[in-house]
């Protein structure tokens, strides 16, 4: 695997979440979310924000997807459950002996199970993600991002040191 790309591009910038580690669950929105939350977890007492940021620079931040349910899956998905409505039919309703059938021709019921299976599959919001594109962030890119996401952050670093009187 070679270098993470520098700009992740369009499946980068229009993904669902963003992350800086390797989540079980995924919840930040926005890579300054994303950003945010890993500076926060790594911030040391005593330490400054831009401190921070040149110990942990660069960072990647990977982009994620909601996992596409796929027609392959659809179809197969649709089989089975032709195949399992036309052998419980037969078991349920056919003649014991086997020799004649509920259902002659399937195709109709198959097309139907077909449609409703798309139309679910379309409907479904999927919880499962997949990693679509990483970007690197430099320091610099870090600093810009976090000082607009999180202004209070910088606020003590560039207010003058107290001097206590002798």
């Amino acid at each position: 695997m070679g270098a993470p790309l520098k700009d992740g591009g369009p499946a980068f910038d229009n993904a669902t979440y963003y992350d800086c580690s390797d989540p079980e669950q995924l919840a930040h929105e926005t890579v300054a979310d994303a950003l945010e939350s890993i500076f926060d977890y790594s911030y040391e007492q005593g330490e400054s924000i831009t401190a921070c940021i040149a110990r942990l620079a660069p960072v990647i931040v990977t982009a994620y997807e909601r996992m596409a349910i796929d027609e392959k899956w659809c179809a197969r998905q649709a089989e089975r459950l032709a195949e399992n409505l036309t052998q419980t039919l037969e078991e349920e309703f056919g003649n014991p002996d086997g020799t004649t059938l509920v259902i002659e021709n399937t195709q109709p019921i198959e097309a139907l199970i077909r449609a409703a299976v798309d139309r679910a599959a379309k409907e479904a919001r999927v919880w499962g993600c997949e990693a679509v594109a990483p970007r690197e962030y430099s320091a610099t890119e870090i600093e810009a991002v976090l000082r607009a996401h999180c202004p209070s952050w910088f606020e003590e670093e560039t207010q003058p040191a107290q001097r206590s009187r002798p």
